[in-house]
């Protein structure tokens, strides 16, 4: 090839190369957003993109002509952000209808309760970090009083998650709220203790009382006053034994002055009863002979200044309930808190928030998601009542007497449920006037008791002596086991007596017979069949002990009974105290049909 040819060729192509990065340039050029053609120049609209959990958020410049360029990047929104399980950043919605938009209660001051972190601080530290500062930044708009950890803070007893465990801790150490530590099971004391040891977390605290251990933390009690309302916090960790329940109840036994609030972590099961030895998750399973759950609130449910209980160690997706009575009768209200399972995969971060109300002893309970901002069921938004100790602020009323109610002068307390009663009018008791119902052809007539003042009412009551009416055959028995009439040379037996309408029997002496096991009295229907019977004897072989009130079969018209011929009434005239019928009613006998042939003169009745 000719020299000459290959250079023009070269020549060639760097023109061509030269001329397309002008053009390349050329249009970069125009399509700046500042430049000016010479017959348009560019005006944009702004759009924004917010940034969501996973993109970035920018603005989009477009002018009219189609031209465009993007700028302000803003950085992704990272973790989602939940108002009631749906983030505000991308939308997406974690929960289901359970879930409802958080609506707290509203009081005067609240105490929080976290139930075991143990899943949290092992798997998802930041929704662990996210639950402490929550509580720190609602110290102010909740009046958050004190914050109670149940126990079972870490979960595998690690360095690693006992340091996470301090970091999420010291958020509330920094807010300066009264917070106390629990030992749970999965808490190994010594480690616990070495990570929440006992000056700068207990006694260097102003709300700390005392502890069982020397300079340890695994049972403590903690103080905290609000307004007029001193309270005590009973913090009983993993296994008391005896030794800790008797320690404890001298505690509360020295502050009579204090609501004591008793917090355990192993108290209660899913069903709400106590845990019980033989429980899968009782302390006696793990340490067998130790207090169960049942046995702390035997401990404890004789004192009157015992006002809540609670609970955590069992998992339970909603908040568990009893009602129990402490020394004074109150109502003391235990509840179970304890999501642990659910914050494996869910993490929720769940808290209770206790609302209380210093006018009143109404406590709201909240069962909310702090890394969903959701509350957990409407079942679980519930009042309880907490029968806090009282100085009396007390009104007078006047208390009418009644005829069967005393009356007087009522001091009453405004604001718990003591009353007393003063300058006491004795209760008079019923004025009663008679009337007769007449009998019908068909149906008895009976005598009505009605008071005149109230006009409570009642069937008029008689007795008939029994002895009274008895007709004896010497040489004779009756079986009380059948009713029958036998033959026995040394006792006596009765005819029939008409018991009808009486309800019921009373003795009033004993047979001393020795004999005659068989032997008593018998009941018999109108057409003097056999009913039922009662031996004179208890059963045991141990004569002269009766039942010394016996209930009238219904079906009962007659009574027989026998009697030891020693004692019969020809030779012993005491034996009238012996059988005597009592509190029946006064019935006056139907009086039948008077039939003319067709119908009944007195009732119309058709003749049958």
């Amino acid at each position: 090839m000719d020299k000459h040819n290959i250079c023009r060729g070269f020549a060639i192509v760097a023109l061509v190369i030269v001329i397309a990065v002008i053009a390349i340039l050329a249009s970069v050029f125009l399509s700046d957003k500042t430049t000016v053609e010479a017959d348009h120049t560019h005006i944009y609209t702004s759009a924004v993109t917010e940034p969501t959990c996973t993109e970035q958020g920018y603005t989009t410049h477009v002018c009219a002509c189609g031209n465009s360029y993007i700028d302000s990047y803003v950085d992704i929104a990272g973790e989602h952000s939940y108002t009631a399980g749906v983030c505000i950043w991308c939308g997406r919605n974690e929960l289901g209808t359970d879930w409802l938009i958080p609506d707290f209660a509203e009081g005067d001051y609240t105490v929080v309760v976290i139930p075991d972190t143990q899943e949290l601080v092992d798997k998802w530290p930041q929704t662990y970090y996210g639950l402490m500062q929550w509580i720190a930044d609602h110290e102010e708009t909740l009046n958050i009083q004190a914050v109670m950890h149940m126990g079972d803070m870490v979960n595998d007893n690690n360095d690693t998650q006992w340091t996470f465990c301090e970091a999420g801790t010291d958020i509330l150490n920094a807010s300066g709220i009264p917070w106390m530590p629990m030992r749970g099971n999965h808490d190994d004391s010594e480690r616990f203790n070495q990570y929440y040891d006992y000056a700068t977390y207990g006694s260097n605290q102003s709300w700390f009382g005392g502890s069982y251990h020397a300079n340890k933390l695994d049972h403590t009690y903690w103080f905290f006053t609000v307004g007029e309302r001193e309270y005590m916090v009973l913090s009983l960790g993993w296994a008391p034994d005896l030794n800790v329940l008797a320690w404890a109840q001298g505690v509360v036994e020295s502050y009579p002055e204090k609501n004591v609030i008793i917090n355990c972590h192993a108290y209660m099961n899913d069903d709400g009863s106590f845990l019980d030895p033989g429980d899968n998750w009782d302390v006696s399973t793990y340490l067998p002979g130790y207090p169960s759950g049942d046995d702390v609130w035997e401990a404890f449910k004789d004192y009157k200044n015992v006002v809540l209980a609670m609970g955590g160690h069992i998992h339970s997706p909603d908040v568990i309930t009893r009602v129990d009575q402490n020394g004074d009768g109150r109502d003391v209200t235990s509840l179970l808190f304890d999501r642990q399972n659910d914050d494996i995969s869910n993490h929720y971060g769940m808290i209770a928030l206790l609302t209380f109300h210093s006018d009143s002893n109404t406590v709201d309970v909240n069962w909310y998601s702090t890394r969903y901002d959701a509350l957990y069921r409407t079942k679980n938004q519930f009042a309880v009542h907490v029968p806090h100790l009282c100085d009396h602020v007390l009104e007078t009323a006047v208390a009418e007497v009644t005829c069967t109610e005393s009356g007087g002068v009522v001091h009453y307390c405004t604001f718990c449920e003591y009353s007393s009663l003063e300058e006491t009018i004795p209760a008079p008791g019923h004025n009663y006037d008679t009337i007769v119902t007449a009998p019908t052809c068909t149906e008895k007539g009976y005598s009505t008791n009605i008071c005149s003042v109230c006009g409570h009412s009642e069937l008029q009551m008689t007795t008939m002596d029994v002895t009274d009416q008895f007709i004896w055959t010497d040489g004779k028995m009756i079986i009380a086991t059948t009713g029958e009439f036998t033959n026995y040379t040394t006792w006596c037996a009765s005819d029939y007596v008409d018991i009808s309408g009486y309800t019921s029997l009373e003795i009033l002496t004993a047979n001393t017979a020795s004999t005659g096991t068989t032997t008593g009295f018998a009941f018999y229907d109108a057409n003097k069949n056999y009913v039922s019977g009662i031996k004179h004897t208890d059963g045991s072989g141990v004569y002269g002990v009766l039942v010394h009130n016996i209930e009238i079969p219904e079906n009962a018209v007659y009574i027989r009974t026998t009697w030891y011929s020693q004692s019969h009434p020809n030779y012993d005239s005491s034996f009238g105290d012996f059988y005597c019928i009592g509190t029946t009613v006064n019935y006056i006998n139907a009086t039948g049909h008077s039939f003319d042939g067709l119908n009944c003169t007195v009732c119309g009745a058709e003749c049958p």
